[in-house]
């Protein structure tokens, strides 16, 4: 047990976030309240130099889960244990001094960026609030970084981002996320804003920064592809919860949950002539509001059964992975 908490960098332990919905005034009064389940009751853990993938539909919650395991969010509830201490309760400065090792890589470059503040003082920045180094050192730094995330600093370390191209905006992202030598990085939908041609540069770079930096990462996607390329394992999201959690080869061979079969029947297959079979499903997704009694995917899944609509499954081993389904007994056969 010891060994295997030490293998660990991030252990999730029945996270939930909760939205609360806006009322009118003639609602304020009542204790009843409506709220958005984006993140309701999730458990997992990432390792030490691991990338795990985040995938599904809009709408799942995957960046929700993203901005509360870094503390951008507060949790509603459940435990963050990051090297055993516990994001979910500590906050102030104890929080501050930790957020030195956990960074985010955010969707769009140019909306997380300051358009008035140079590249080279915004990769920087990181640097002058945890107090890293001196102004000198600093620069020293920042010249570093972008070397590494190929932008010559000489030619890019006093351009504004508006000046950049939509690849070189995300180099620079990425090397603010890396500058202070975090453990752990959020990448979220990195490649989504980009042009084909660029996409696997990034990729690239996030492998290239992961291997020579010691970086563990919680990659999250709507990319099938992406996720294929640069993922170890991945986690399946749907309506706020996880569905299936295996290593990527295994999730692309052979899935399992429903919703993850449907996933991966809509990976565009290079050969023509090759005729995939399909899952469709039925119906529209269920709102994070009133979520459906039961499996969340009951509405929608072609295989649901009346056990579905009551219980909720759980999510247990599966022939070495984890799938909440009903449609598999405690020795993984369907």
């Amino acid at each position: 047990m010891d060994q295997e908490k030490q293998t660990q960098l991030l252990s999730v332990r029945n996270l939930k976030k909760y939205f609360p919905l806006k009322v009118s005034w003639l609602k304020a009064f009542s204790k009843e309240r409506s709220y958005v389940r984006a993140v309701d009751d999730l458990s997992f853990e990432i390792k030490y130099g691991e990338t795990l993938g985040l995938v599904g539909e809009s709408g799942s919650g995957k960046t929700t889960v993203g901005r509360t395991l870094i503390r951008l969010e507060s949790p509603t509830d459940g435990h963050i244990l990051f090297e055993d201490v516990d994001l979910a309760k500590i906050s102030g400065e104890s929080l501050r001094v930790k957020r030195q090792h956990f960074q985010m890589i955010f969707q769009d470059p140019m909306a997380s960026l300051n358009p008035y503040m140079r590249v080279g003082n915004a990769i920087g920045h990181p640097l002058k609030i945890h107090h890293i180094g001196n102004k000198s050192e600093r620069k020293m730094h920042v010249y570093e970084i972008l070397n590494k995330v190929g932008l010559p600093p000489e030619e890019f370390y006093n351009r504004f981002p508006r000046h950049l191209s939509g690849g070189q905006r995300q180099r620079v992202v990425i090397a603010r996320a890396v500058i202070t030598s975090p453990k752990f990085v959020v990448a979220d939908e990195v490649t989504a804003m980009l042009d084909v041609s660029i996409r696997s540069q990034i990729l690239k770079l996030l492998i290239e920064m992961k291997n020579e930096l010691g970086l563990t990462y919680l990659f999250i996607t709507h990319d099938l592809a992406s996720a294929k390329y640069i993922c170890d394992r991945i986690a399946v999201m749907y309506l706020g919860k996880i569905v299936e959690i295996a290593k990527t080869y295994d999730i692309f061979k052979e899935p399992l949950h429903p919703y993850t079969k449907i996933l991966m029947a809509s990976v565009p297959v290079p050969d023509p002539k090759m005729k995939t079979k399909k899952f469709i499903p039925t119906g529209e997704i269920p709102s994070p509001i009133n979520i459906p009694s039961g499996c969340r995917f009951h509405p929608r899944c072609p295989y649901a059964t009346k056990t579905c609509s009551k219980i909720e499954p759980e999510l247990k081993d599966v022939n070495g992975r984890l799938v909440a389904c009903h449609l598999y007994d405690q020795n993984g056969k369907n």
